[in-house]
């Protein structure tokens, strides 16, 4: 009884491979399954193709065709190793550039990184500006929509009370005059639980309205439209896009997937987990406190509704505001300096007291029966 093939033997003409015995010697002998010898390889002429796990893959120097023989037992191939040291040197320049491919892919993935970390902020501060502003007006009505899904706002829960909606259009104009804004703004109040006010691309301000509840007064809610003015004249949500996009755009080069779908519910997702850096919440705080001056109203109104905001931040639903506009005692403090170099203050109230209280009932004078 002839032994059991341990390779299998392409002799590069024939398309069928061939299982055969191979003996060691002076050389490899290739056995067929009746134990005659096929051809005789001798350890010089050998030449490493390929080994990884069990198999090993070798051929002959200087040989015309393309003939291959295909080892399955890693232990044999070892035997076949220490007959022909010349082999080692091969097995080693694989190993090294296995590494040094390894090395690259960890070099690239790290480069990813700090791109997704360092590069993609700093091209979005200087792209956003050049962003042409009816672009960025069309990105908003775009994902207006799926921020509200987001929030799930529906259309029953849009504030249209038309005498509230007019003195907000109207807050919004004193606050924003002289302003360099490349849109034309619109505020629009939405009844939900969730204290909140956040700027859309485009011009596009939203207040959910139990944040006038958080509010000491009606100069302090002011002050907080006045910052998110701020946001928009300084771009910061076209800012807070492309760099989300920047990074969906690097995960879809990996994942495989450039579908507009996926790249609009990441604006949306943005807009909604929008989170501004210190620089920029400092930005849109000096933006609002030259404003409020500019309006004659009083810019220390804007200290006082970020100082309440402070102290509720135990409260569980002010979180998402707080998160997204976050107050600190250095925030607070930074605020205090620029008031008192702004002074003497103002003392004019952009809203009066009736304007307040239309504002607070705002959605419930304007809910559709």
């Amino acid at each position: 009884m002839n032994p059991e093939p341990n390779a299998i033997f392409h002799d590069g003409k024939s398309p069928k491979d061939q299982a055969v015995r191979i003996e060691l010697g002076f050389g490899l002998s290739l056995l067929d399954d009746e134990g005659r010898i096929i051809e005789t390889w001798p350890f010089d002429s050998l030449s490493l193709i390929d080994q990884h796990g069990q198999t090993t893959i070798f051929t002959q120097k200087k040989r015309a065709d393309d003939a291959r023989l295909i080892i399955t037992e890693r232990s044999f191939a070892d035997r076949i190793f220490r007959r022909a040291p010349h082999l080692r040197v091969r097995e080693r320049n694989n190993a090294k550039t296995l590494w040094i491919v390894a090395s690259w892919s960890s070099a690239a993935a790290v480069s990813l990184v700090l791109l997704t970390i360092l590069g993609i902020p700093y091209l979005a501060d200087r792209l956003a500006p050049l962003v042409p502003a009816s672009i960025e007006v069309r990105l908003g009505e775009n994902v207006k929509p799926q921020v509200y899904a987001l929030f799930g706002v529906t259309e029953q829960q849009i504030c249209r009370d038309e005498a509230g909606q007019r003195i907000l259009t109207d807050l919004v104009g004193q606050l924003s005059s002289g302003a360099d804004i490349p849109f034309e703004l619109s505020i629009e109040m939405v009844e939900h639980p969730i204290p909140n006010a956040f700027a859309l691309p485009g011009g596009q301000i939203v207040i959910l309205n139990t944040l006038l509840d958080k509010m000491p007064d009606g100069e302090a809610f002011a002050a907080v439209i006045a910052h998110e003015i701020g946001h928009v004249a300084n771009r910061d949500v076209m800012r807070r896009l492309i760099e989300a996009g920047g990074r969906s755009f690097i995960l879809s080069s990996v994942l495989g997937d450039f579908t507009g779908g996926t790249i609009l519910l990441t604006a949306a997702e943005a807009v909604f987990n929008a989170s501004y850096s210190r620089e920029r919440e400092s930005a849109a705080d000096a933006f609002a406190v030259a404003q409020l001056r500019t309006s004659g109203a009083d810019p220390a109104a804007i200290y006082r509704a970020l100082d309440s905001l402070l102290s509720k931040q135990a409260v569980s639903d002010l979180g998402r505001l707080l998160s997204s506009h976050p107050v600190g005692p250095d925030r607070l403090a930074a605020l205090k300096v620029l008031e008192d170099k702004l002074s003497p203050k103002a003392s004019e109230n952009l809203l009066s007291s009736s304007d307040w209280q239309a504002l607070k009932t705002m959605c419930k004078e304007g809910r559709e029966e």
